[in-house]
């Protein structure tokens, strides 16, 4: 009997374990989502979160439901470590424009207001897209977009762009926590937008100055350096230098930086400055990082570079001019 006693016990000693393994993990960071309608608003906390849990499955059940016309309010509630909140999105507008690479795409515009409750932080990779049913590349248009964190009653207009050619699909959308966005139809065509080809090109002249700054760029005064620009999918700029002081040796410098208006340039942080020695007998090249902190702007004028180096000043001389 004894014995009996003992194996029972160690099994609901077993199944008590594996139960608390699956419990949820009490500094788990995600922001759960649900979508509510605007009538919610006026119903009590206990009612509320039983409807949450019906739209819950509602989404999974129907996504077609939660589809939003440009202008129109798609409301959410969350849940975190911090507590609860509510907030809401819209699509405010759509533009045909190019990317960095001159291919023509989509940016939507959202408007995000923290509406009450905690904090929360949106990721631009939480946005998904879809032209003609097919997922394709989206992402934030500038660094701002990439993480967007609004405090109650905060807000925020922040620029998605979607990589597809507006001419060759019949629909574009957007779909965030089970939202989905129209911005193209076989009816309306593109929200709130014209056609690239009549909107020249669909750049602004904002972003014309902003695609200036890349390609090749020598200086002209020392003869020795040089500068590489370009833009990474996130419309980050991606910038390298090399100023040789031997046929051996090159001082090189990597960032990555943000275009900033008022400056009418690229203001970097976190920039590296290495030392590279390039041995007789064609051997690996030798790299020595000498800091990886820099800062500075680089910045346009009558169609010449600056390189402003607040870490050693190095660019006080250099002006760059474009190459063909």
């Amino acid at each position: 009997m004894k014995k009996q006693n003992l194996v029972f016990v160690s099994i609901v000693t077993l199944v008590t374990l594996l139960c608390s393994c699956g419990n949820p993990d009490s500094e788990e960071q995600d922001l759960r989502v649900s979508i509510y309608s605007e009538t919610d608003q006026q119903m009590s906390d206990d009612e509320t979160e039983e409807k949450e849990s019906e739209e819950i499955t509602d989404t999974q059940e129907n996504t077609n439901k939660n589809c939003y016309q440009i202008g129109e309010v798609a409301y959410f509630s969350g849940e975190n470590n911090e507590g609860k909140c509510e907030y809401s999105m819209t699509l405010i507008e759509a533009e045909c424009a190019f990317n960095a690479w001159d291919e023509p795409c989509i940016v939507a515009t959202m408007h995000i207001e923290n509406i009450k409750g905690v904090g929360f932080t949106v990721d631009s990779h939480e946005f998904y897209a879809y032209a003609d049913d097919y997922e394709v590349q989206t992402g934030a248009r500038s660094s701002d977009g990439a993480y967007v964190t609004l405090s109650e009653g905060r807000k925020a207009d922040v620029e998605y762009r979607i990589e597809v050619d507006p001419d060759t699909a019949d629909s574009i959308e957007m779909e965030y926590c089970g939202a989905v966005f129209v911005i193209k139809d076989a009816e309306n065509g593109i929200a709130g937008s014209e056609k690239a080809s009549d909107a020249d090109n669909g750049i602004s002249d904002e972003e014309a100055q902003i695609f200036a700054f890349t390609g090749t760029w020598f200086d002209t005064m020392s003869e020795r350096c040089n500068m590489e620009i370009h833009m990474d999918d996130e419309f980050y700029y991606v910038i390298s230098i090399d100023w040789g002081s031997s046929a051996w040796d090159n001082t090189h410098w990597e960032f990555k930086g943000d275009y900033d208006a008022s400056q009418n340039g690229i203001v970097y942080k976190n920039g590296c400055r290495y030392e590279e020695y390039y041995p007789e007998d064609g051997g690996d090249v030798q790299r020595t990082e000498v800091y990886s902190d820099g800062e500075g702007l680089i910045y346009m004028q009558d169609g010449k570079l600056y390189w402003k180096d607040a870490k050693e000043d190095f660019g006080v001389d250099c002006v760059f001019e474009k190459q063909d």
